[in-house]
């Protein structure tokens, strides 16, 4: 079966708290990713016109998007352990954002009850695993995410976190 594209991808992005040469800079990144050979064989054409900036307090959807987004990064920065200098408690935000990840991690559970799921990892369960080629059913799962790192990462060994 072919693709019958060719497909446009409009981008929403919360406002970028960068200078104008480097939002322009970034923009100019994501519309070069047209040429890129991926790309233009599955016919994929990012416009700079279709890249905005919105406030997402101002729309439903991005704001919940925001809410789970944050629950989860709380999670990874393991921001649900943290106390204020000087307090004895975790922050309510921190609590409820802990108990909007169990409640995601409880419903991906769910789809998938014998998965042991890890949000710091890309999900690689594959429910049908006589499946020709796994790829084929990556975009037909209920639930799936990656866990974005780049192929060649460098620490700095002098970093230390604000938090810690």
């Amino acid at each position: 079966m072919s693709d019958p594209g060719p497909y446009t991808v409009l981008m929403n992005f919360d406002v970028f708290p960068q200078t104008k040469a480097d939002i322009a800079e970034f923009k100019n990144y994501l519309v070069g990713l047209t040429h890129q050979p991926e790309f233009k064989s599955k016919g994929i054409i990012v416009n700079a016109h279709d890249i905005a900036e919105v406030e997402s307090h101002k729309h439903e959807v991005l704001q919940c998007l925001d809410i789970v987004m944050g629950s989860i990064q709380c999670k990874l920065n393991e921001g649900h352990k943290f106390k204020a200098p000087g307090s004895r408690f975790i922050s309510k935000r921190a609590k409820a954002k802990e108990v909007v990840y169990k409640t995601i991690r409880t419903e991906i559970l769910k789809l998938y009850p014998d998965y042991l799921f890890n949000v710091g990892e890309t999900t690689n369960f594959h429910p049908d695993k006589n499946a020709s080629d796994l790829r084929c059913n990556r975009w037909t799962l209920p639930y799936k995410h990656w866990k974005f790192a780049p192929k060649i990462a460098e620490r700095n060994a002098d970093y230390v976190a604000k938090n810690k």
